[in-house]
């Protein structure tokens, strides 16, 4: 069976708009290498094809067995080919949706870092509060004994007053008779 191996290497570096060295760049060969395989100077290793046919999606047999230039329209969506270069912006939109994603985790476990540190913060804040609503407490009833004890000693005062006033009122009574 005649394989078209070289024919539809030329064929798709063609429909692609690229040289044989951009060709080759993305298969990673040298330009001499690229032109070797589509003069059929050289057979491309197994592992050139299957990187070829990954970046058109092609299958493997379509591309070795089948003229690709030959076909008709039907034909020719059953091994669609894709641009090399919407493949590799794919790769780079892939790229950079998992390096925005790798960016996101690091944000959320600084931000889960944070949260643990207002967490044991707020345990603390808690702790304060508490104690200032002990202070509170506190406050409230050292004013009360305060009031208490400046109401006794006013009042022992009011007695000692009126003592004063009793010895006061008989001192005078004693100086009339």
């Amino acid at each position: 069976m005649k394989h078209h191996i070289a024919s539809n290497i030329h064929y798709v570096r063609k429909l692609k708009r690229l040289s044989q060295l951009e060709m080759g760049e993305l298969l990673e060969v040298t330009q001499a290498s690229q032109s070797a395989y589509e003069r059929e100077k050289a057979l491309p290793p197994l592992e050139y094809l299957l990187k070829l046919c990954s970046l058109y999606e092609i299958g493997l047999d379509n591309f070795v067995y089948k003229d690709l230039s030959k076909l008709d329209e039907s034909e020719w969506k059953l091994v669609e080919v894709v641009s090399p270069k919407d493949k590799i912006t794919e790769i780079s939109g892939f790229k950079a949706l998992l390096l925005e994603k790798e960016n996101y985790i690091a944000h959320l476990k600084e931000t889960n870092n944070l949260l643990k540190i207002l967490v044991e913060e707020s345990k603390f804040v808690s702790q304060i509060s508490d104690m200032n609503l002990k202070m509170e407490v506190l406050e409230e009833r050292l004013t009360i004994v305060l009031e208490a004890l400046s109401k006794a000693k006013l009042l022992k005062n009011m007695q000692g007053l009126q003592a004063l006033i009793k010895n006061m009122e008989q001192k005078k009574l004693d100086q009339k008779k």
